[in-house]
């Protein structure tokens, strides 16, 4: 089989691919306000035995039994592939979401890679032609092994495979795409993982300099295409803020009160 060697910096990138795409998981619907009591078992509670004579308990009717895409989706991925589940692609999913790391860096994770003592992740990515590992960039970067992340890898069955996930990129991809359906998500991808897990870690690593070291973007414009923040996102670090930042100078007055002087001006 002929081989380009052929350095991807040499080629054009193709047609769409400095486009953002904006697909993410999205959360199970908010409660309705004040919802009617309804009786525990219609409610997805357990049965409980009522004394005879006594009224059967009331309880508020819970929206959380709805799930959002993440939950439909994860679950739909521990039933790959249908005929016998295996831990393999629930877990890809997992890592996705809790690293940002790439499906081709995720497939080609071995256990050498993973230092639970450090807690700390070598990405190598997958072997290029000449034998070499490298990511899509072709660097090799260690990045730390947040809790999340620490929790699935202790989680996936060893064995003798070097292999931390013990699927090919081709057979993930497959298996994504079936679960995905199964699940009622439409036009969700792998790689739409990496999004997720991407703006996840812009809430802990707030400088997107260091945000980039651990997703493995080459520059702040491919990175920017991989952040989202929903609204209610938006809404809630904005009343987080509320209390120290106002929009507006309040006037040099002693009627201003303690808050509002000590408050800081956008």
């Amino acid at each position: 089989i002929p081989i380009n060697p052929a350095d991807a910096t040499q080629c054009a990138r193709p047609k769409g691919a400095d486009r953002k795409r904006e697909r993410i998981l999205l959360p199970a619907p908010k409660p309705a306000a004040d919802p009617a009591p309804v009786p525990a078992v219609q409610a997805g509670l357990p049965a409980v035995r009522v004394p005879e004579g006594e009224v059967s308990p009331l309880v508020p009717e819970r929206a959380d039994f709805v799930k959002g895409e993440e939950e439909r989706l994860l679950d739909s991925c521990a039933q790959q592939p249908e005929q016998k589940p295996d831990p393999w692609l629930v877990a890809a999913a997992k890592l996705a979401i809790a690293t940002a790391m790439r499906q081709g860096e995720i497939c080609a994770l071995e256990w050498p890679h993973v230092d639970f003592a450090a807690r700390t992740i070598a990405v190598l990515g997958p072997e290029r032609a000449d034998g070499s590992r490298c990511t899509k960039n072709r660097t090799v970067r260690i990045i730390p092994m947040l809790d999340d992340a620490y929790e699935i890898l202790s989680a996936i069955p060893r064995g003798t495979d070097r292999r931390v996930i013990k699927l090919g990129q081709n057979a993930l991809k497959m298996r994504f795409r079936r679960a995905a359906r199964q699940a009622g998500l439409v036009d969700l991808t792998f790689h739409d993982l990496r999004h997720v897990g991407t703006s996840r870690l812009a809430r802990i690593y707030r400088d997107p300099l260091t945000l980039k070291l651990v997703t493995g973007h080459k520059d702040l414009k491919s990175l920017a295409r991989y952040f989202h923040k929903t609204p209610d996102e938006l809404l809630e670090e904005a009343r987080a803020l509320g209390a120290t930042i106002k929009m507006f100078r309040v006037p040099a007055n002693d009627d201003a009160s303690d808050t509002e002087k000590g408050a800081v001006l956008l």
